[in-house]
């Protein structure tokens, strides 16, 4: 059984465009090792709270992964 580490609290809201909610679930499938790679990156989460702020990043536009299409020039995502 995986260990069990405590939820943080306190962090702000997520930002969502107006009138639009998050109701799609997806599933990620990681291996063992790479769950406690993201233990050690914030011990504070949970792997699946570390994943959805990683998703939240990008979508945001505050990370771009090097795999993604390259950004058109004068596009504002």
């Amino acid at each position: 059984m995986p260990r069990q580490r405590p939820v943080a609290e306190n962090l702000p809201p997520l930002p969502l465009p107006l009138r639009e909610k998050r109701d799609q679930q997806v599933k990620i499938r990681l291996t063992p090792s790479e769950i406690e790679r993201l233990a050690v990156m914030r011990p504070d989460l949970t792997p699946s709270g570390i994943v959805a702020l990683l998703v939240d990043d990008v979508l945001a536009g505050r990370y771009r992964p090097g795999w993604a299409v390259p950004q058109e020039s004068g596009q504002t995502d």
